[in-house]
C-alpha cells in the first residue's frame, strides 16, 4: 500500500476528529505499512513512535508547537506513544508539553 500524503494540517486535521486518535488509525488513515518504531528524544528521553520517520517528526512538531498532545502505554518500561489528541487554546503558561497517561476506559474505548 501506498502512504497517502501526509502533511501537519492534514495529520492535525485528521487527530482532531476524535477525542483520542490511535497510531494504528492514524496507520490505517495514511496507509502506512511496515515496522518501523522510531525513536524521538526529548528532555524525558525516548519515545518510541510506530510510525514512519517523517511521520513521527510530524507528529513531534505538532506536540512542541502545542497543537496536540500524547497518549502514552503505561504497561511497558519504555515511553510508548499509543495515540494522539488536540489540543484546544494556549498551552499552560509555563509552555507544559501535553502529555497523558491513559484512563481506564480509554483502552477499551481505543480496542
Amino acid at each position: 500500500m501506498v502512504m497517502k500524503k501526509l502533511s501537519k494540517s492534514t495529520l492535525r486535521w485528521y487527530i482532531g476528529t476524535k477525542s483520542l486518535m490511535p497510531i494504528v488509525e492514524i496507520r490505517r488513515r495514511f496507509g502506512i505499512d511496515g515496522e518501523e518504531v522510531p525513536a524521538l528524544h526529548d528532555d524525558a528521553g525516548n519515545l518510541y513512535v510506530g510510525l514512519p520517520e517523517q511521520a513521527a517528526q510530524a507528529l513531534e512538531d505538532l506536540r512542541q508547537s502545542g497543537k496536540i498532545g500524547y497518549e502514552l502505554a503505561v504497561d511497558f518500561n519504555a515511553r510508548i506513544l499509543i495515540g494522539a489528541y488536540a489540543v484546544y487554546g494556549r498551552k499552560g503558561r509555563n509552555g507544559d508539553i501535553h502529555m497523558r497517561e491513559p484512563e481506564p476506559n480509554d483502552a477499551e474505548d481505543a480496542a
